[in-house]
């Protein structure tokens, strides 16, 4: 099963602020082709909207064995920058193995460090407002001017880089020439 994995980070205090009824999750799951999966451990988690909203949109809890999760980071090596900041989170160590091994179509997160540990890794993946903006296009829907939709702060000039399209602090991270691909 193609699977669109969305990490903690990206639903709360971003999707969940524009979208506490969890719609998004499917917009842009159907932009990349995917399933909508997660970590369900993270999802109980989740303090900006009901747990309970997102499970119901989430169609795919992921998971790795023991065995997948030792051999994934013996593949790895030392040699990958952040990976040990990353293993600190066994949630996001659990995203990164199963991402590789059963060939997610992408990682939908705003932890930097997870971000570059899949760019590290060639692991396909973007933060939220990249989301939302490929979906916005590839759907040719208009999320973005929903009314239903809360975006407009998106717009603003505010210091969340994984929220606010004007903030490109991080955009390296989904894009290697430095470019927010919601400006391309």
């Amino acid at each position: 099963m193609s699977t669109v994995i969305f990490d903690a980070s990206a639903l709360d205090n971003r999707l969940c602020r524009v979208d506490p009824e969890g719609d998004l999750i499917d917009y842009i799951s159907e932009a990349y082709g995917g399933a909508p999966s997660a970590v369900m451990i993270q999802i109980d988690m989740l303090r900006s909207c009901d747990p309970g909203t997102i499970r119901n949109r989430i169609s795919h809890s992921i998971a790795v064995s023991d065995e997948e999760l030792a051999e994934f980071i013996m593949q790895c090596g030392s040699d990958v920058l952040h990976l040990d900041r990353v293993m600190a989170d066994p949630y996001d160590l659990v995203i990164l193995a199963y991402h590789k091994i059963h060939g997610a179509r992408i990682l939908v997160s705003c932890d930097r460090r997870l971000l570059y540990v899949a760019e590290h890794l060639d692991l396909r993946h973007c933060c939220f407002k990249a989301a939302l903006h490929d979906a916005n296009v590839s759907l040719n829907s208009g999320i973005v001017e929903e009314p239903a939709y809360h975006t407009d702060e998106m717009f603003e000039n505010g210091s969340d880089p994984f929220f606010h399209y004007p903030n490109n602090r991080y955009c390296d991270l989904c894009d290697k020439r430095k470019q927010c691909i919601c400006h391309r």
